[in-house]
């Protein structure tokens, strides 16, 4: 791949096309899925009522060097479905992720692996990283199963740390290695 810091990114899968987004990007298709309090019950992120405007500024913030934001988008089609993200730290090359599959038609199809790991492929590869990391409400089994499915060992456990559905929850944070990142890649003939 032959990206340079600050250009867009554009990765694919066998479903779906990953791609920068753009100020174009901000719709009132993904403005609902940021005021349906089912998709963003486990994320960190304001639940009232966002505009197309902050939307877009929420967008432009992402510049593809220390900050990623790339849309989720069905190569059949191309229906947005969901953002992967990752805030990138320059000097210790460490990125925390961040996924919101906001179309409810794709949660439970494996779409988050899919992703993820070509996501993954890019910032241990061209992004240099080190490690990746990623914070998950305790009470998220999807997101523990995909993270324990790409292999991610949990490192701790931030207790009573946020509160969610009018309760206090434990955090739980995943982390990957580049090493074993590519252990793993290797092992599956990737």
């Amino acid at each position: 791949m032959n990206w340079r810091p600050g250009q867009p990114v554009c990765l694919g899968t066998e479903r779906f096309e990953l791609r920068s987004l753009g100020e174009g990007d901000a719709t009132e298709r993904y403005l609902g899925w940021l005021r349906d309090a089912e998709v963003m019950r486990y994320v960190n992120a304001r639940r009232d009522e966002t505009t197309l405007e902050e939307l877009r500024s929420f967008i432009r913030r992402h510049d593809n060097r220390d900050n990623f934001l790339l849309g989720i988008f069905t190569k059949s089609g191309g229906l947005h479905i969901g953002n992967l993200s990752a805030e990138c730290h320059p000097i210790h090359r460490t990125a925390k992720l961040g996924v919101l599959i906001g179309d409810r038609a794709f949660w439970g199809k494996r779409a988050v692996l899919e992703v993820r790991t070509i996501f993954l492929d890019f910032l241990f590869g061209p992004a240099a990283m080190v490690k990746v990391w990623g914070p998950c409400y305790a009470h998220n089994v999807p997101a523990l199963f995909n993270y324990r499915m790409l292999g991610f060992t949990v490192e701790g456990v931030q207790r009573s740390h946020v509160v969610c559905d009018g309760e206090r929850m434990d955090v739980v944070n995943f982390a990957m290695f580049r090493e074993d990142w590519q252990a793993l890649r290797a092992a599956s003939g990737k």
